[in-house]
């Protein structure tokens, strides 16, 4: 395998890195630092429906637990590429592939009637989201929290992270066999 570079375009992007022949795709630090605030946020609202004990604070204390879990997702979400394959990392759950399982990796624009926080919420629209998706060799697919953000019709004229993470990630898979890998 010939070594990984980024292309200049893709070295400024947060949540890009390459280092000692792994590729690491994370949210953007706008949408981590967003996950933190949600997390602190959910903690403190938890901590007073705790010591309210009535029943306005148990939906004080949803809402703190509700927006813990969106921060969360925006803090671990990760893609970790390497030589033998890659790990996702959604919320709680960890998908381990081998390049053999991965048929295709493209971004795709897909929509929810809940938004996708940390990114947006179910009040403050947009519910359309760019999201890299992973298609496997065994007919399933997989939506990689990474590398989700803004579709282009809403970005303006600033590059898709999405769309520059997928891309990326193709290239580090066609980069370990060749211009022949799919």
């Amino acid at each position: 395998m010939a070594e990984f570079r980024l292309q200049a375009k893709e070295q400024g992007v947060s949540g890009i890195r390459v280092q000692d022949g792994t590729l690491r795709l994370r949210p953007t630090l706008a949408a981590r630092s967003l996950g933190v605030v949600l997390m602190t946020i959910g903690a403190v609202f938890v901590i007073v429906a705790a010591s309210a004990r009535t029943p306005a604070a148990v939906v004080v204390g949803v809402a703190g637990v509700l927006g813990g879990v969106a921060g969360w997702r925006a803090v671990v979400a990760k893609v970790v590429a390497e030589p033998d394959g890659l790990t996702v990392t959604n919320h709680w759950r960890k998908e381990h592939l081998g390049w053999d399982e991965v048929q295709s990796v493209s971004v795709e624009v897909l929509t929810s009637s809940a938004g996708r926080l940390p990114y947006s919420s179910p009040i403050h629209p947009p519910h359309k989201f760019a999201c890299g998706v992973i298609r496997l060799t065994k007919a399933d697919s997989l939506v990689a929290d990474a590398l989700v953000s803004l579709p282009a019709a809403q970005s303006g004229d600033l590059p898709v992270a999405a769309e520059l993470k997928a891309a990326v990630l193709a290239r580090f898979r066609d980069n370990l066999s060749g211009p022949t890998a799919g």
